[in-house]
């Protein structure tokens, strides 16, 4: 039993780090589809109250960069572009200011990385 002791510990301390590893330094597909989770919850919420609006808007354009490009198509509509931060802060304020409220949701969340 003796001899077996230090490889159980050794093995423990292998799993141990490669847990830790796993933990703090994600792959980056993993990093997108955690990102895109958080983008479809914040734009799920329906906030009350003109103060949790702006900030729920400031919390969905952190998923942006401020060079953000958003083509729209489908659905029977003309294709309709977003071009910056600007305009997209623009667009959703309005949204929020309507009161609208949106259900975004993701399915089966493909990564590609070259």
């Amino acid at each position: 039993m003796s001899r077996a002791a230090p490889w159980i510990k050794l093995l423990l301390a292998c799993a141990l780090a490669a847990g830790v590893a796993w933990i703090l330094f994600p792959s980056p597909a993993r990093v997108i589809r955690k990102n895109l989770e958080g983008l479809a919850a914040a734009a799920s919420s329906s906030p009350s109250g003109n103060i949790k609006r702006l900030a729920n808007v400031n919390s969905l354009l952190g998923y942006f960069a401020q060079e953000v490009v958003i083509n729209l198509e489908g659905y029977g509509r003309a294709a309709e572009r977003i071009n910056g931060r600007d305009e997209l802060t623009q667009l959703l304020m309005a949204g929020r200011t309507l009161g609208q409220s949106f259900k975004v949701e993701f399915y089966d969340i493909q990564v590609a990385l070259d």
